[in-house]
């Protein structure tokens, strides 16, 4: 248990004498030295070792503690002064910067020129992960210190996890006043013009209370008073622990959640995503011409979408929600959308179109988040204008290859995954399959395991016509080796076969399985396992067996997550700022489960 340090000059508590007076010591020699930096010594071991706190001021949970107070945090190394940006979080936060700075073996933290803390008020100063020796060892965990600037301590807290997909930053966690007059007092605190009744608005608005995650996104944010509040988290990327809407993933919690002295509130989960408060938009718009007629003046092809941020996958889908407008003349609807892995964008098949002229896809409606209440609908456009190639470039054909798409994950993403045991393996395609080049490629596919040939059917995929699966008329087994190969490419002049994918199903020696209990308060939730160590790059959906979640994996350590389908769409909604809608709930089952050929599986906490 760390010591505590006195704040005023004088003695320090019994146990820090000899340390108080080594570390006066070494300052007047480093003074009389005139040392302008600190270098971690030379020679012995290579330390590994990361600081850890040693005494503080304030003691933990002390109260009445004086508002000019400085917050010490004393280690058993010195810090590096250059890793302390970002590090030290005060909660509740205050206006001004906080100040913080690295003295020796000392981390002190201070309100900003001229500020206090708040009178009667419980606060936690964390130092956080990121600090580091001399050596570049980070302290890895944050260290949360509570005290009162009044004569008692608020006790209401809440706690779960924050999930990164790629982590760069610290992780944050916030609490925004939702009742009306606790809101209508801190956002005194900001001078603003907001009504009490609006919901919190993170880019502009001061949190109430904020908490740092541990290295697994862990938290719990306690101390905080007694009242309603809105959750949301984000990824600290450039250390202002602020959130800065465009740069910054985050995640939207709960808009109303009770916080008492008793307890109470349900353990959270938030799953960080790019959010943003403009509406989504078409950022370019490009046409891809696969073929022409040059007695009509007109071209046939693909208009190339890309939007501002990833759109709802269902709804970007909806080809009857596209429109190209000619500068004159009538808008025609779009055929076909779908999503294409290869270009990294939405393809849209398009009626014939006149060349040279300029033309605007204009998509209805805003592509975020299908049947949610107070949704503002809004209408997106960019142009584009189809060009005849030069004769020298030729119009290119589309290139036939099928890849292997794994099922998509809760996360509503298709993945590229490898085959796996069953009857219908699905695929992806590089070309758009419209409803011509889907009967060619349906009569002309064939498939081969291991040396038979073997007769196949298709069937599209909800997730769009870039997707397809493929019926077997047997499981395919371990080791099996699968061949599709297309007689012609439907839509093109060419008519050599063509092998379009080979693949191997993985030993299934190499796999274990992963079986868990389904929890009894979830039994409608998405289950899915994140590789956390090991081989494994793929998220791994699990399957319901009885009672129980169970999936065949690559040996390593997973955690378990799971989520609420709320509108049935299977994708996982992030959440919006504006309007403020909460993400479907989403939780962590397992922190650390390990999963061994042996048939192992345990959990690892």
């Amino acid at each position: 248990m760390p010591s505590v340090l006195r704040r005023k000059t004088g003695a320090p508590l019994s146990g820090l004498a000899p340390l108080a007076a080594a570390l006066v010591t070494v300052c007047a020699l480093l003074a009389l030295a005139g040392c302008a930096h600190v270098e971690p010594p030379s020679g012995g071991p290579e330390d590994k070792t990361p600081p850890a706190v040693a005494a503080v001021y304030p003691a933990p949970n002390a109260v009445n503690v004086p508002r000019d107070a400085d917050v010490v945090f004393q280690f058993n190394e010195w810090i590096d002064r250059n890793s302390v940006r970002g590090q030290v979080l005060l909660s509740p936060p205050l206006p001004g910067r906080l100040r913080a700075e690295a003295d020796g073996d000392r981390l002190i933290a201070r309100p900003s020129s001229g500020a206090t803390l708040r009178a009667g008020t419980t606060y936690t100063v964390v130092a956080m992960g990121g600090l580091k020796d001399l050596h570049g060892n980070a302290l890895s965990q944050p260290f949360p210190l509570r005290f009162s600037t009044g004569p008692a301590l608020d006790s209401a807290s809440i706690s779960g996890h924050v999930v990164s997909p790629a982590r760069r930053g610290s992780l944050v966690v916030a609490l925004y006043r939702a009742d009306d007059r606790s809101r209508a007092e801190a956002l005194s605190l900001r001078d603003t013009a907001f009504s009490p009744t609006e919901l919190p608005e993170p880019w502009r608005e001061l949190p109430a209370y904020l908490a740092a995650t541990d290295s697994l996104g862990a938290f719990v944010a306690d101390g905080a008073a007694p009242g309603v509040y809105a959750l949301f988290a984000f990824d600290d990327v450039n250390g202002n622990l602020a959130f800065d809407v465009g740069l910054e993933p985050a995640a939207v919690g709960e808009s109303r959640i009770t916080l008492s002295s008793w307890g109470g509130a349900p353990a959270q989960a938030l799953y960080l995503a790019a959010l943003d408060t403009l509406p989504l938009r078409i950022a370019e718009a490009a046409f891809e011409t696969y073929a022409a007629d040059s007695a009509a003046g007109t071209v046939q092809g693909l208009v190339s979408v890309k939007f501002t941020r990833d759109p709802h996958p269902a709804r970007a889908a909806e080809a009857a929600r596209y429109f190209v407008l000619p500068e004159n003349g009538a808008p025609a609807a779009a055929i076909e959308a779908a999503w294409s892995p290869e270009r990294g964008a939405w393809l849209l098949a398009v009626p014939a179109l006149k060349a040279g002229a300029p033309y605007r896809i204009l998509l209805r409606g805003r592509p975020d988040f299908p049947g949610r209440e107070g949704l503002t609908e809004t209408d997106t456009s960019a142009a584009f204008t189809p060009e005849v190639p030069d004769k020298k470039d030729g119009i290119k054909a589309p290139e036939w290859k099928v890849s292997p798409l794994a099922p998509p994950g809760a996360s509503g993403l298709a993945r590229i995954g490898s085959l796996r045991a069953g009857a219908a393996q699905n695929f992806s395609s590089s070309v758009p399959l419209s409803r011509t080049r889907w009967e060619a490629l349906a009569a002309r596919l064939e498939a081969l395991i291991g040396k038979d040939t073997v007769p196949v059917a298709l069937r599209p995929r909800r997730t769009g016509l870039l997707s397809f699966a493929v019926d077997l008329p047997r499981p395919l087994r371990a080791s099996d080796r699968l061949e599709l190969n297309l007689r012609a490419a439907p839509g093109t002049a060419d008519s050599s076969a063509r092998t379009l994918y080979a693949g191997s199903v993985p030993d299934t020696n190499a796999l274990g399985v992963l079986n868990l209990p389904i929890p009894a308060n979830r039994q409608d939730w998405t289950f899915w396992a994140v590789p956390i160590k090991g081989d494994s790059a793929q998220e791994i959906p699990l399957e319901r067996a009885g009672g129980n979640l169970k999936a065949s994996a690559p040996p390593g350590v997973y955690r378990v997550q799971a989520f609420l389908d709320r509108d049935r769409d299977g994708v996982r909604d992030p959440g919006s700022l504006r309007p403020w809608i909460a993400q479907e709930p989403f939780a962590v089952i397992a922190d650390t489960v390990r999963v061994s050929t042996k048939g192992e599986m345990m959990n690892e906490k």
